[in-house]
């Protein structure tokens, strides 16, 4: 795998792996982890896979910081949000 391929391979299975979809309910975060050790050298580059997990703490942050709101209608931010006329 092309080094330039390998960091944005990680992120995407760390993030389908941790987020809850229609089909699958979210794998805590520890376990995410340890699939990535597990991986590491056979689906992921076993240098690129200790760097992911070396700078967890960071990813963490900043996937709190730009997590997705939940939709609903009771969300007030919502309510004030204008629907352009077509």
């Amino acid at each position: 795998m092309e080094p330039f391929s390998c960091a944005p391979a990680l992120c995407d299975v760390f993030d389908a792996l941790t987020s809850e979809r229609p089909y699958k309910k979210a794998w805590p975060i520890k376990e995410a982890i340890q699939f990535i050790k597990d991986n590491a050298g056979s689906h992921f580059d076993p240098s690129m896979a200790a760097k992911f997990i070396e700078i967890m703490p960071t990813i963490l942050d900043i996937r709190e910081k730009y997590a997705d709101e939940e939709i609903s209608y009771a969300n007030p931010h919502l309510m004030s949000v204008k629907v352009p006329a077509e």
